[in-house]
């Protein structure tokens, strides 16, 4: 049968098949017969199919065990999520949260009510966008001074006891917040 591919010639009553491989140089198969040589080349395809197909199943069943994985853990983290959803929503304070860029990454009900924040989303924005806070005489902080402002800046967290917020409507009112 012919072999594609492959350069078949005879030496001193020996059958020499050679096929080029790709960065390995040339590959000799040698046998004192034709048929001989034929059932090399021949068991040498089967096997490399077999592997190939091998292989294929083999990926198969491993992306099959990450997917499954994957849907676990994207389940466990929606679940972890909601819970997370109810505790900030059932909480009678004022709750949000900043990222290390100062930008709101969840604000609950309460703390909505409190700043007076109705209508549209803050999430996404810097405290200074959603609220104005001031220390308890009513100056305002210059720059990153303020305590939230710095919590974001060196990563340690500060506590203020007797500042000042005011809702979008323009009226002040005390708070307490770390």
């Amino acid at each position: 049968p012919p072999l594609t591919g492959i350069d078949v010639g005879e030496l001193s009553g020996w059958v020499i098949f050679s096929k080029p491989v790709s960065g390995l140089g040339w590959r000799l198969i040698l046998a004192k017969e034709a048929s001989e040589a034929y059932a090399v080349v021949d068991r040498l395809w089967t096997a490399i199919m077999l592997l190939g197909v091998v292989l294929i199943l083999l990926t198969g069943f491993l992306n099959r065990i990450l997917l499954r994985r994957i849907q676990k853990s994207e389940k466990t983290i929606q679940e972890l999520n909601h819970r997370n959803e109810l505790v900030l929503n059932a909480a009678g304070e004022g709750i949000y949260g900043l990222d290390l860029e100062g930008k709101t990454i969840f604000i609950n009900p309460a703390a909505r009510k409190m700043i007076g924040w109705n209508h549209g989303d803050p999430i996404g924005k810097s405290p200074r966008e959603i609220l104005c806070h001031t220390r308890a005489d009513g100056t305002p902080y210059a720059g990153e001074e303020s305590p939230i402002f710095k919590t974001i800046r060196d990563g340690i967290p500060h506590h203020a006891a007797d500042e000042l917020f005011q809702r979008r409507d323009g009226t002040i009112f005390p708070v307490e917040y770390t």
